[in-house]
């Protein structure tokens, strides 16, 4: 389930607790997908900030991840 959705300059992010899609901003098409690996129990992504041109997030209770927007 996508649950939020961010705005880029150029870019429409559509994120949730298990991954992020990224459609271009004029023609909607998408651009990447970034899926949370399987594992049990599956981290979440939580805590989503913008820090220049990339997308942090936490992954689970003990882990960043940095999704570069360019």
């Amino acid at each position: 389930v996508l649950n939020r959705v961010a705005f880029t300059s150029e870019l429409v992010l559509a994120v949730g607790d298990f991954a992020v899609i990224a459609a271009d901003g004029k023609s909607g098409k998408a651009a990447w997908e970034f899926h949370v690996p399987a594992a049990d129990p599956t981290p979440l992504l939580s805590s989503f900030t913008f820090a220049g041109n990339r997308l942090v997030a936490r992954l689970g209770e003990s882990s960043l991840i940095a999704l570069d927007l360019g």
